[in-house]
């Protein structure tokens, strides 16, 4: 089975959203997000994607790693 993780169309985290070492077997669509922190918006070392990532119109205020 193909998992996707939708952070998408309007979704907003204010400290951040971590996935080191995470494994999504379908799509991260981080589309029209809105992701704010002092610091890291996005930690994602080591994440693996199966199928596509789409950051279009997405808005980090603070670090991404990926």
């Amino acid at each position: 089975m193909t998992h996707t993780l939708g952070l998408c169309s309007g979704f907003r985290c204010d400290g951040g959203v971590v996935l080191p070492g995470a494994h999504i077997g379908g799509q991260l669509d981080c589309r029209e997000t809105i992701l704010t922190a002092n610091g890291c918006v996005l930690s994602a070392e080591r994440l693996a994607v199966g199928g596509s990532m789409f950051l279009s119109k997405a808005e980090f205020i603070g670090d991404v790693r990926l």
